[in-house]
């Protein structure tokens, strides 16, 4: 990860620095966790699972692992004086960007207790400095690994949750999966047409609401252009034949060859 060396991921033995990984889950029961793990001179000094809720998303626990961690935080620094610096890591870049949003959003309740306990700290102590950072994978990284670890443990409790509602994450999640089941039931039942020799457009563009990285990264003329030759709707002679367009007559056939004529491509 670009400007954070590994041996600080990993832990150190610098008595400056408190290290604070977060992590949240989601189980197919819809039931969502979170853990959180903190470092201190090389050794673990915290680490919990959370059963969070039965009808939240990922990114709630996301949140509350974010607002769990700098709660433990600011119970933690007082006690050594010695720290100078909490550094906290997440792999959910959409709460990093939230934590601190003070509109209206999805788990804005781990919004404002991220923002008092983080006040809490910053006026007890200001001298201390908070970082909080975006990780790419847990790969190599222990605390992180220990975190991710804490959060399946916490969505697969059977205690009582700590949040009793349905959440917004969660019915746009639910949304979402619905409308792209629609899709493929309709995919996937629709009655095929005789074969014209050319690929159906629903042969080569599966239904996916959120576009892949082929489409993402690929010229977007280049890919209308892929997409009208697979689907026989390119600018060709076989084309204007097909679909017997007058204005195009001139374009049918090539004049390559006068003896053979051959179709326009």
């Amino acid at each position: 990860m670009p400007g954070i060396k590994r041996s600080r991921l990993n832990g150190s033995s610098n008595p400056h620095t408190l290290l604070i990984y977060t992590d949240g889950s989601k189980m197919p029961n819809n039931k969502a966790g979170y853990g959180v793990v903190g470092i201190y001179l090389g050794k673990r000094v915290y680490s919990k699972s959370i059963l969070l809720g039965r009808k939240l998303s990922s990114y709630d626990a996301e949140m509350h692992a974010l607002a769990h961690g700098e709660k433990f935080a600011s119970e933690f620094v007082p006690n050594h004086p010695t720290i100078s610096e909490v550094h906290m890591f997440s792999d959910c870049s959409s709460a990093l960007k939230t934590i601190m949003d003070a509109s209206p959003h999805a788990s804005q309740f781990a919004s404002v207790l991220f923002r008092l306990k983080t006040l809490k700290l910053l006026k007890s102590h200001p001298n201390v400095r908070i970082r909080v950072k975006w990780t790419p994978g847990h790969k190599g990284v222990k605390g992180l690994d220990l975190a991710d670890s804490n959060a399946r443990k916490g969505a697969r409790k059977q205690t009582i949750p700590i949040v009793d509602h349905i959440s917004k994450s969660h019915h746009k999640e639910r949304m979402k999966t619905i409308l792209k089941r629609k899709w493929r039931s309709q995919y996937e039942n629709e009655e095929l047409d005789p074969s014209s020799g050319f690929y159906l457009a629903k042969q080569t563009l599966r239904v996916n609401p959120k576009p892949d990285n082929l489409f993402k990264t690929i010229p977007i003329e280049l890919s209308g252009r892929l997409t009208q030759v697979l689907t026989g709707h390119a600018y060709t002679g076989e084309y204007y034949q097909r679909m017997n367009i007058p204005d195009k007559e001139h374009e049918i056939y090539c004049d390559c060859d006068n003896e053979m004529p051959t179709l326009h491509s």
